[in-house]
């Protein structure tokens, strides 16, 4: 008996489509966006952006097309053919390619989201802004695109928009084009007479008032009116990001409790940060403006700066990461004094024979966290992986009476029983973890091999002295060493030799990340961060982006190989069977 080859592919055609579709226009509007030049140190768009915006973030175009350099888009090309085929870019071609001579592509971008409620609802209102060249152009070349070519153009007094369906609406007028997602979403109602749901459409009136109010703003409504974002933009950076803390006001009414004070705290405070792609690292500085309120109440309640000791005798070759944090906790009873809910809180904690006062003033407020030797591994039972760990988490204590009495409220839990002077875990817990206090520190470990030669003292690791140095002075300090926690990640890496490959791809490129923060001064708090990568001499951009090309390019690869394929033998005979 001849058995004809047999080949099952279980790849689905169109969810192969999509996904090259999704890709080609990930890198096409990369390399789109990326046609640049004149750098501008002011944004004409910003008199678009209402100042109660909880978001805006800016894509200087000019800046990033100036790094990325001509062999960059030779790999974004090359992949793009690898995953999209002839037939798809010439029909993605023939769409969208007169949209380049429409809208500007040498200025810059920005996205910009506001949120308010709606009855206890929140709307969240996300909208992108580009600069139009022609608006005659762009409206001659919506009847190209398949998905508008039957929509109707809408004229009001300031600007024109159409609306492809109840979920975005695009609005422009001569200078800028707007892309809108309604904050509305689709739902069910419930018809009581025939007791039956139905589904209700978004309201699409909302784009008509949003895009009145966007085009029509006074200067002094606008962004444009906020000194802080004016001088984020004056900044050479590469990306810009801005947000307002006042918008949470308008969540206050949901609180069980209402705190009229509460108001005042929330309202205008600004953060700003920039993002830069320099050689060898990817560099983020931020800064947050405090109102005189807010700022007034945390300068009266300063902090100190973090504690790096643990840095020197925490135990381990393979640090995957850590955080310190130091911070004045009396800043709660402050909070709580200027809230007027004190005694409120003091009342609750008085049938615990507790006080807010044991709670902020029990600890000193530096808390350091330590976690290295991360591994996945097979299973020994032999059933799927097992993941293994080492942290350490310390924090001083300042008032031992009242560091005493929160504890005695955990022994009736049976969990935490008392060890002399201090507490440590039950029994039943010990395997799980290992807690220790005395006068001065509460420490909690993997277990009591950690602990121990951490107190001693005596052990050595490999946190490099660059990183020791770069978090010293500072109130807040975070490291993640991202090269060693991948190589955790070994036992994934041997079963697929694509996922062993792409994993290595970013081990070779990146290396690790630190973000710190520092004390409040003059009403600003400034942070810094950097993604560090392993070639220092390269810009990060290129470097990133020939990462990401490749990464793309192996899930293309990968993507078009079948799932599974059973093939018989074509020679296999069948059995002989006796008459």
């Amino acid at each position: 008996m001849k058995i004809n080859l047999i080949h099952i592919n279980f790849v689905i055609p169109e969810l192969n489509i999509m996904i090259k579709k999704i890709l080609f226009y990930a890198c096409s509007i990369a390399v789109i966006a990326f046609a640049s030049c004149t750098n501008k140190n002011k944004l004409d768009q910003a008199k678009l952006i209402p100042k109660d915006a909880s978001l805006v973030m800016v894509i200087n175009t000019p800046s990033l097309e100036d790094k990325i350099k001509s062999d960059a888009f030779l790999k974004m090309d090359s992949v793009m053919k690898s995953v999209i085929t002839k037939e798809d870019s010439i029909k993605i071609q023939k769409q969208f390619g007169k949209l380049k001579d429409a809208i500007d592509l040498k200025e810059k971008f920005v996205f910009f989201m506001t949120q308010k409620l709606k009855g206890k609802t929140p709307l969240i209102n996300i909208n992108i802004i580009a600069v139009l060249k022609d608006a005659k152009t762009f409206e001659a070349s919506i009847k190209d695109i398949d998905d508008w070519k039957n929509i109707t153009i809408k004229k009001a007094e300031t600007f024109s928009y159409f609306l492809p369906d109840n979920k975005y609406a695009i609005s422009w007028n001569d200078k800028y084009i707007m892309l809108s997602i309604n904050p509305e979403k689709d739902g069910y109602s419930f018809d009581n007479t025939t007791g039956s749901f139905g589904m209700t459409k978004a309201d699409t009136t909302v784009f008509i008032k949003q895009f009145t109010k966007y085009y029509t703003l006074a200067e002094n409504e606008s962004v444009a009116s906020v000194k802080p974002f004016n001088d984020l933009i004056k900044e050479n950076a590469d990306v810009y990001s801005f947000s307002n803390t006042t918008y949470l006001t308008s969540y206050l009414s949901l609180m069980p409790v209402q705190l009229v004070k509460l108001d005042s705290l929330v309202r205008d405070n600004y953060s700003t940060g920039t993002i830069s792609f320099v050689n060898g690292k990817v560099e983020s500085n931020g800064t947050m403006y405090l109102n005189k309120g807010l700022a007034d109440l945390l300068k009266k309640y300063s902090g100190n700066t973090v504690q790096t000791n643990m840095l020197d005798a925490y135990p381990t070759q393979d640090i995957n990461g850590f955080v310190l944090a130091s911070f004045n906790p009396a800043v709660i009873g402050g909070l709580l004094k200027e809230l007027e809910v004190e005694s409120l809180a003091d009342g609750f904690l008085q049938k615990a024979g507790m006080s807010t006062k044991d709670i902020y003033q029990s600890l000193k407020g530096d808390i350091n966290i330590a976690v290295s030797d991360f591994k996945m591994a097979n299973n020994p039972q032999g059933f799927g992986t097992t993941t293994t760990v080492k942290y350490l988490i310390e924090a001083t204590i300042a008032d031992k009476a009242s560091f005493h009495k929160l504890m005695d409220l955990l022994l009736p839990s049976g969990k935490i029983i008392k060890d002399g002077n201090g507490y440590t875990l039950s029994p039943d817990l010990a395997g799980y973890a290992f807690l220790h206090t005395d006068d001065q520190h509460l420490i909690i470990a993997t277990d009591a091999g950690v602990y121990n030669e951490y107190v001693s003292g005596k052990s050595k690791n490999n946190i490099a002295d660059d990183v020791k140095s770069a978090v010293k002075g500072k109130s807040f300090a975070m490291y993640l060493n991202i090269d060693n926690l991948l190589s955790g990640l070994d036992i994934l890496s041997a079963k697929d030799t694509m996922i062993k490959n792409n994993i290595q791809r970013v081990r070779n490129t990146i290396k690790d990340a630190i973000a710190t923060a520092d004390n409040l001064k003059d009403g600003e708090i400034k942070s810094h961060g950097e993604l560090r990568l392993k070639d220092d001499k390269q810009n990060s951009l290129v470097q990133l982006n020939n990462m990401i090309m490749e990464i793309v390019k192996s899930v293309s690869a990968s993507i078009k190989k079948p799932s599974h394929a059973i093939v018989v033998d074509s020679t296999m005979k069948a059995p002989v069977t006796a008459d």
